[in-house]
């Protein structure tokens, strides 16, 4: 839920034939609070989502998911106040080694965090125990080979998605690169190696499956009707909005960062930055008062925001009435992922 009440929720269906989508008359309904709500299921991410506006959000309002003969209840959970600290859970770099990270679920589950963020990686192209399809064409078999990955961070996560909000957004790996330089959506070299391609800017795989990808991971997120995409059609998340007493701005930089390797083959490039333009970025963030969560840290960590908020190197955040953050990570619960 955001500032205009609206409950934004995704639910993420198991891969289905194309007939059995083309076919279906409905995808799951949504009840609560003695009304119904219907979708449809997207056919490329297999995908349903709802937005249902809310005239109370001061209470916790339990729901239902029904599809065919299943169903699956949850909890929308009372938007915090900011009488009390703000728990932030802030996780990426999901590997499959330990999986499905029973410790490091318990862990999260016992900070209770009152939103959970995942900042990418959520899949790595080896977990599953088989291999990936590169092809810049549509293929459903791509598709399908990143919808069973998927399915193993949803399977570790979903109990606690269930009843707490969560922002999600994707990083190289998520769509079969080890490194993206997305170049404003443009579709990256053929020729070479695997590490030739990606480092000519761009992306290896199809704007179809990056948007499936996107789908999957930001359907949730408040991002406004008719925001422009990258060439190609890529779609963006990028977006901001309210959370109880957080302000919080969604990132999505690398979508539009060029390749540095050809542009400045002599400079000193840190996480995706020249040094000296990386200081000046981080300036600006001090300026707003914002915390920071980055990507790509492969540790997961929970922070306390204490009558503040909470940014990432994808996901910004700050209190909307203060112009400093204070931020600490809580005690020793942190593991890797």
């Amino acid at each position: 839920m955001d500032e205009t009440k609206t409950l934004r929720l995704l639910a993420q269906l198991g891969p289905l034939h194309n007939g059995v989508v083309d076919g279906l008359a409905k995808g799951p309904a949504l009840e609560s609070g003695g009304k119904s709500y219907s979708s449809v299921v997207d056919p490329l991410s297999f995908t349903a989502s709802f937005k249902v506006p809310l005239s109370e959000t001061s209470a916790d309002l339990p729901y239902t998911l029904h599809f065919r003969n299943s169903e699956k209840s949850g909890v929308v959970r009372a938007i915090p106040t900011g009488v009390r600290p703000i728990v932030v859970a802030s996780l990426s770099g999901n590997d499959s080694s330990g999986f499905p990270h029973q410790p490091l679920l318990e862990n999260v589950q016992a900070h209770r965090p009152d939103l959970i963020t995942f900042h990418g990686d959520q899949i790595y192209e080896g977990i599953g125990g088989y291999g990936h399809i590169i092809d810049q064409n549509p293929n459903i078999r791509a598709n399908i080979c990143y919808l069973r990955k998927f399915a193993m961070h949803g399977w570790t996560w979903r109990d606690l998605l269930m009843t707490t909000p969560s922002i999600t957004i994707p990083d190289d790996h998520d769509v079969m690169h080890g490194n993206l330089w997305g170049n404003g959506g443009k579709l990256a070299d053929r020729a070479g190696a695997n590490y030739d391609q990606q480092d000519s800017g761009g992306y290896k795989m199809s704007p179809e499956f990056v948007n499936m990808v996107h789908r999957t991971q930001t359907g949730n997120l408040p991002i406004p009707d008719g925001q422009p995409t990258c060439n190609n059609g890529i779609s963006t998340y990028y977006t901001s909005f309210q959370y109880g007493p957080l302000d919080v701005a969604v990132l999505g930089d690398r979508q539009f960062k060029s390749a540095p390797k050809a542009l400045l083959p002599d400079a000193l490039i840190n996480n995706g930055w020249p040094q000296d333009q990386q200081k000046v970025a981080l300036r600006i963030l001090k300026k707003a008062g914002a915390v920071h969560l980055a990507g790509d840290q492969h540790l997961g960590t929970t922070w306390t925001l204490r009558n503040r908020l909470i940014r990432r190197g994808h996901l910004l955040a700050r209190h909307p009435r203060h112009r400093q953050s204070l931020a600490a990570p809580m005690d020793a619960r942190s593991d890797a992922c």
